[in-house]
C-alpha cells in the first residue's frame, strides 16, 4: 500500500511539473492573441447570462449574483454544459454541486471537444482519478493559456490542491495583467486582486 502510495505521488508530481513545462511553452510574448475558449449554447440569451456571472464572480467576487445568472443561462438552455459546469463549481449548495456535476457530464455531448475535455477534467477529479484530471486541465491550458476563464479555472482548482506555485504560475504566465490576454486586459479587480494575493500568502 505504501509503494502504490508512493508511485501515484510521484506520478501526480510529474504530471504537475509538466504543466509547469506547458504554461511555460505556451506564455506567448506581449502583443500575442489567442483564441477565446468555446462556451457553446444554442441561446444567446443562456450565453448572454454565463458571460455575466463570469463578470459576477471573476472580476467582483459576487458569489451569489453569479449563481443566480448561471441558474438563469441553464433555465434558457438545459442542454448548456459549461453553465452546469461553472455552477458545480461555484454553488454554495453542496447537493446543487453534485447534481450539476452530473448534468454537466450528461450534456458534455453538446459541447465542443475541448469543453469535454474541461468538464471531463471536473469529472475525473469528483471521482478522485487525479491523474487523468491533471492531464485534462494540462491539455486545456496548453490550448488557452491567456483566456481568462480558463486561467481561473486552472488557478482556483489547483489552489484546491494546495498546489500553490503551480497555481500562481498559471496565472502569472498568462499575462492577465497585460495586453496579450483574450478580450479585455484583466485589470485589479477584486477577483484578480484575491486571487494573486491569496496565492502569494500561501507561498510564504
Amino acid at each position: 500500500m505504501i509503494a502504490k502510495t508512493s508511485s501515484v505521488r510521484t506520478a501526480v508530481g510529474s504530471a504537475l511539473i509538466a504543466l509547469g513545462l506547458l504554461t511555460s511553452a505556451f506564455a506567448a510574448a506581449p502583443g500575442t492573441k489567442t483564441a477565446a475558449f468555446p462556451l457553446t449554447s444554442k441561446s444567446t440569451e443562456a450565453r448572454r447570462l454565463l458571460d455575466e456571472a463570469l463578470v459576477q464572480y471573476i472580476d467582483h467576487v459576487a458569489q451569489p449574483e453569479a449563481i443566480a445568472s448561471l441558474r438563469k443561462a441553464i433555465a434558457a438552455d438545459p442542454h448548456f454544459a459549461m453553465a452546469h459546469e461553472l455552477l458545480a463549481q461555484i454553488s454554495l449548495d453542496s447537493a446543487e454541486q453534485v447534481a450539476e456535476q452530473k448534468k454537466a457530464f450528461a450534456t458534455r455531448h453538446y459541447a465542443s471537444p475541448v469543453e469535454r475535455t474541461a468538464i471531463q477534467w471536473y469529472q475525473d477529479a469528483a471521482e478522485h482519478k487525479m491523474i487523468p484530471a491533471i492531464t485534462s486541465m494540462n491539455d486545456v491550458v496548453s490550448r488557452y493559456p491567456h483566456d481568462k476563464l480558463i486561467v481561473w479555472m486552472a488557478s482556483w482548482w489547483l489552489m484546491t490542491q494546495t498546489q500553490y506555485e503551480r497555481a500562481l504560475a498559471v496565472y502569472e504566465q498568462s499575462g492577465m495583467n497585460q495586453s496579450n490576454t483574450t478580450g479585455p486586459p484583466w485589470p485589479s479587480t477584486p477577483g484578480s486582486i484575491l486571487l494573486s494575493s491569496g496565492l502569494r500568502t500561501r507561498i510564504r
